[in-house]
């Protein structure tokens, strides 16, 4: 119950923070591990972790028709019927014709797209610290974060390691970089360090008074992220000088979102909020209002900001007002602490109901659901 412990530099929403983050806390604690890993979209089709420990790929229109699993083009990883993965909490990341996934055992593995058979994993053999952030890729090298307080920066193409930089603390977050050669990796320990892409070297460190779980969001110079503090900072990227703060009053757990100018971030205190993205000035009158704490990422879609929160919907707000314009319930109503995905005017989300849906952007309303093998 280390984690508890880290998480003590909140300072005004502790108690949120620990009923957020109970389902990785019992992990430290038991074997009885659910991952709340979600969708990743490419090419009509949708790769997700199902609660029995497979990566699935799925078409979308047969998925639409209801047609049984498999189809033609469909598969699973693994195969064999009593392997598994374990569970992941990280989505996957689609890279031309190759799959990433990141295992809360510790694996990372890479997967031909087309046919799901995998080209390495790493290690090779024995596990790395539990994975939580969805491995990211630039110019050939795949960057993943671990809780053995390493980040570990890969050959995409063979899995070798290239580098690993020890953090204070465990880093769930993904890894970012920018077009300049600089890595940054957000950890438990509050801060953010500024690597050499090619060494993998310390350049920089900001420090929050609070654990960070997920990734910054890199835009023109600036990374954006939020800390357990209750802030979201914006620091120069080349720098680490802090440009400004803002006090949510909880953590902001999800990756910002930056559309023209204006952040949209949310929080574990059920608020939504539109920022000035040079300043950090709220722009609408009053935050967005969800039933539930969030811990995912907004994305806009069809006009529409939509996000997740774990009372079981997905809130569809004005981007320019914050007002609501539609509501979805999961059914059977079940927590949702992974982000939507958007593709064209569509939404997909998991719920922990064994369930993957399809939703209009434009209106919540639901298309189809496929429910996942236990």
């Amino acid at each position: 119950m280390k984690l508890i412990n880290i998480l003590l530099g909140q300072r005004k929403a502790l108690l949120l923070l620990v009923l957020s983050i109970n389902v990785l806390v019992l992990a430290g604690c038991t074997t009885q591990v659910r991952g709340w890993a979600g969708p990743a979209i490419a090419d009509n089709t949708a790769y997700i972790v199902t609660p029995g420990e497979k990566l699935l790929s799925l078409n979308l229109e047969a998925r639409s028709r209801g047609e049984p699993f498999p189809s033609a083009k469909e598969w699973q990883f693994p195969a064999e019927k009593d392997k598994k993965l374990g569970p992941a909490y990280a989505a996957p990341l689609v890279h031309n014709d190759t799959i990433y996934l990141g295992s809360y055992q510790g694996v990372l593995y890479a997967l031909n797209a087309s046919t799901g058979q995998q080209r390495w994993q790493f290690p090779s053999q024995g596990v790395i610290g539990n994975i939580v952030g969805s491995p990211m890729i630039a110019d050939g090298t795949l960057y993943v974060g671990a809780a053995d307080y390493y980040a570990y920066a890969l050959d995409a193409n063979s899995g070798e390691l290239k580098w690993r930089f020890p953090a204070g603390n465990k880093v769930w977050a993904s890894v970012v970089t920018d077009e300049k050669g600089t890595v940054f990796v957000a950890s438990l320990d509050h801060n953010v360090y500024a690597l050499d892409k090619q060494t993998g070297e310390r350049k920089w460190v900001f420090q929050t008074n609070g654990a960070i779980a997920s990734a910054p969001l890199y835009a023109k110079g600036v990374l954006y992220f939020g800390s357990a503090d209750g802030k979201l900072y914006a620091i120069d990227a080349a720098t680490g000088q802090k440009q400004w703060d803002y006090d949510a009053e909880s953590w902001i757990w999800g990756t910002p979102l930056l559309n023209q100018g204006t952040l949209y971030v949310a929080s574990l205190k059920n608020d939504v909020y539109a920022l000035d993205a040079t300043s950090g000035q709220p722009k609408w009158p009053q935050p967005g209002r969800t039933g539930g704490s969030i811990s995912a990422a907004p994305v806009l879609v069809a006009g529409v900001l939509a996000i997740a929160a774990q009372d079981g919907r997905v809130y569809g707000f004005d981007p320019a007002t914050g007002l609501g314009k539609w509501t979805y319930t999961a059914e059977p109503k079940a927590e949702i602490f992974a982000s939507v995905v958007s593709d064209k005017d569509m939404l997909y989300v998991m719920p922990f109901n064994n369930r993957l849906i399809a939703l209009d952007g434009r209106t919540g309303t639901p298309k189809w659901v496929y429910q996942t093998a236990n």
